[in-house]
């Protein structure tokens, strides 16, 4: 780097705190430092020596003035620089392998005025593996969603990017979408794979066979997902993996066999390619990282090599507890939390005595599932049950049906063979995946009140699975039709009912009543044309149906109890209890939410109807320990039930009391249901 290029990445990096003219001299001394140390390793101890006494004086912070003299000593040796070999042709090399180098790059957050990235390079190397490490909230997950899209000025387009996260994996899968058909839709395209390249790679990470091929996405373990979103991105000749959390639903063999992965496939070289990782795993970073890339409090990134564990000693100087902050492993400064808590809304009581409130409020019954007719079955001969004083741990090993026997009581997945699913008629029950941006869909450019208003617009959680509608005959069809052209608006039958709403009427004779409006899409006329009508209207334009699915589903979220406001008053008070602050609710897009806050939304929009009973699962990924041990005292002081799906293990002692272990397809020790018992429960719903 030239001497005007280093003064200038000085000027424009230096701390706000520094005084003008201390800053020109540091740009000054910058330039004399590096004219008599050559290398780098050199230059950074003197420059450090010299920079450090005046940024104290000038009231830099110890972290802030490292981060400032790693992004100059950067600034002087770049990456690709640091790396070149002292061999015939190394810089050629050098170049070749790099993928990307964007300096005095600035970034900005979709719709804040406060910088994401601002005066820093961001650099990809063939062969580097990058652990990305910073608070909570500094924008590690956006800058990888950046990239992922490409969506940086001046990023080269022909780099091949994967990202590859667990909430992503599953996006547009079904329950029959079987291996084989996921990588022919995720694994080829006409440019860089061919289906000899993807079954190769499939292959090689262990699919080679037709029966693993045609096992269902959704039964495989979260490590052979993992696999099977890798071995598509080696068939497109990916030279740049995006991994967020990639160990979050691995198990130890999952762990072992991931690392091994990267370590062989990130190399340099023309088909090499290199890996950017953020996690909280110090252990899984320190096997697999070249490089530690700090995500700096000024929005800065600075590049240190070696892996975590080198990091913490030459940068850190072993302080554990800044690690475990960068790590998201301990209190988070920069979270977003307006408290030290999470307080999850008490449900009102099922039944009228103590005795009847011990009752199971819902039941599996003799239950046998597969996810495709004819293949083993994933769960057999099932009896379990939760009641409102239920603290249940579901465990087991990765693919042993965890996932399924909760999907199964949530009503999320219906039974394909045997058995019976009962809920009590005034439960209400709410399912968080693990796959959490299942439930952000498209709303990601939405801000989380909005999120709340567009997911409960219809009155029920529009993320809960719809009930088989009743088919019409060709003779009914033609009837709703003709009562449409007769009754309805502008001679228009009804195409839905989109919400319902209760009011008080005032004709003669019957004030003070309360009658329902249902909200009236009709068929061929616009959202202007949306009209609010009575039942008596709907049932002359032969609908009969569609109130009753509405109804249904409307009893099915609230049980009888009123419905909540969707007011933005009322939504930021709710998601206050969840750790949310205002400005984070009204102003911030939920692409631009940390995982942990994203997390926290979906904790959120579940607790909206009170639900008596919570079905959560690993509801710890991607929450750093201080979001985990809110989320402990939440479940402690909840006055419902819960089924929580974990492999966290001092977590499960925390919150429950009764485990479940899923093991060849049984479930041991769940207190089953049988005679009176059995009979008790379903009387006091009756």
């Amino acid at each position: 780097m030239g001497e005007d290029e280093l003064r200038k990445a000085v000027l424009e990096g230096c701390p706000g705190s520094v005084e003008a003219d201390v800053t020109e001299y540091l740009a000054d001394m910058a330039v004399s430092v590096l004219e008599e140390n050559s290398e780098r390793d050199a230059f950074a101890e003197a420059l450090s020596e010299s920079y450090l006494p005046f940024l104290e004086d000038s009231g830099v912070s110890d972290e802030d003035a490292k981060a400032f003299c790693s992004m100059v000593v950067n600034s002087a040796f770049p990456t690709s620089q640091a790396n070149v070999k002292d061999n015939k042709g190394g810089a050629a090399v050098a170049d070749l392998n790099v993928l990307c180098r964007l300096p005095n790059l600035l970034m900005m957050y979709g719709g804040s005025t406060v910088p994401l990235l601002r005066n820093t390079t961001l650099e990809f190397v063939k062969g580097h593996r990058y652990g990305v490490v910073g608070a909570n909230g500094t924008g590690k997950t956006t800058l990888m969603e950046r990239i992922a899209t490409k969506d940086i000025a001046g990023m080269p387009q022909t780099i091949r990017v994967v990202h590859l996260s667990h909430d992503k994996i599953l996006r547009g899968v079904d329950a029959t979408t079987t291996v084989k058909e996921y990588a022919e839709l995720h694994g080829c395209d006409k440019e860089s794979a061919s289906s000899a390249d993807l079954a190769l790679a499939l292959s090689n990470v262990g699919f080679d066979d037709e029966a693993m091929l045609g096992k269902a996405v959704v039964a495989l373990s979260g490590g052979w997902q993992m696999r099977l979103s890798l071995a598509c991105a080696v068939a497109q000749k990916a030279n740049l993996l995006l991994l967020d959390e990639p160990t979050n639903h691995l198990d130890t063999a999952g762990v072992r066999w991931l690392v091994d992965f990267l370590n062989r496939t990130c190399i340099g070289g023309e088909i090499g390619g290199t890996a950017l990782i953020i996690s909280h795993d110090a252990e899984f970073l320190d096997q697999v990282c070249t490089d530690v890339v700090h995500f700096t409090t000024d929005a800065r990134l600075a590049y240190h090599p070696g892996n975590f564990s080198k990091f913490k000693a030459d940068v850190l100087r072993g302080d554990q507890e800044e690690a475990d902050r960068l790590l998201e492993n301990g209190p988070s400064k920069t979270g977003g939390g307006v408290g030290a808590s999470m307080d999850f809304p008490a449900p009102e009581k099922i039944g009228q005595t103590a005795a009847a409130r011990k009752a199971p409020v819902l039941t599996l019954q003799n239950v046998v599932f597969s996810y495709v007719e004819g293949q083993v079955p994933v769960l057999s001969d099932v009896n379990v049950k939760l009641s409102m004083e239920s603290r249940v741990a579901i465990v087991g090993a990765n693919g042993a049906g965890k996932s399924t026997l909760l999907s199964l009581m949530a009503d999320r997945l219906k039974l394909s063979g045997s058995g019976e699913l009962w809920w009590h008629k005034q439960l209400r029950l709410a399912y968080v995946s693990q796959q959490h941006l299942d439930h952000l869909g498209d709303c990601l450019h939405m801000s989380p009140v909005d999120y709340m208003q567009q997911r409960f617009r219809s009155g029920f959680d529009s993320e809960t699975p719809e009930k088989e509608a009743k088919t019409l005959s060709a003779s009914e069809e033609t009837e709703r039709k003709r009562c449409g052209i007769q009754f309805g608006k502008k001679s228009k039958p009804i195409q839905a009912l989109l919400s319902r709403m209760e009011q008080v009427r005032h004709a003669a004779g019957n004030g003070g009543a309360k009658e329902f409006l249902y909200e009236v899409q009709w068929e061929g006329l616009g959202d202007a044309e949306i009209t609010w009508e009575r039942k008596g209207k709907l049932l002359q334009c032969g609908c009969e149906a569609m109130v009753d699915d509405l109804d249904e589903r409307l009893w099915r979220a609230w049980a009888g109890v009123p419905q909540r406001p969707l007011s933005t008053e009322e939504v930021v008070r709710h998601l206050s209890a969840f750790g949310l602050a205002e400005d984070i609710v009204c102003n911030r897009k939920v692409a631009m939410l940390s995982s942990g806050q994203k997390i926290k939304l979906m904790f959120g929009a579940a607790f909206w109807t009170r639900p008596h009973v919570l079905c959560l699962d690993e509801p710890t990924n991607y929450l750093d320990a201080e979001s985990v041990g809110m989320l402990q005292e939440a479940l402690k002081g909840f006055r419902g039930g819960y089924a929580i799906v974990t492999h966290h293990d001092r977590f499960a002692e925390e919150v429950a009391d009764e485990t479940w272990t899923v093991a060849d397809g049984q479930v041991s020790g769940a207190k089953r249901v049988w005679g009176k018992a059995k009979a008790k429960a379903k009387a006091t719903s009756s």
